[in-house]
């Protein structure tokens, strides 16, 4: 019980990091400059974390 916690905890901080890098490399867009190529990048990467969270 204690190791999957310690892999949930884990698993949360790798994805969390790999979003901040992700989200550093692709810049700041606002909604009104995103291509349709940025926005599904981000819904695909939101995607991936939730699923390695759970």
């Amino acid at each position: 019980m204690v190791q999957e916690l310690v892999q949930t905890i884990l698993r949360t901080i790798w994805s969390f990091g790999f979003l901040l890098i992700m989200n550093h490399i692709l810049g700041k867009h606002s909604m009104a400059q995103m291509t349709n190529h940025d926005f599904i990048t981000m819904v695909m990467l939101g995607a991936i974390a939730a699923n390695s969270c759970v």
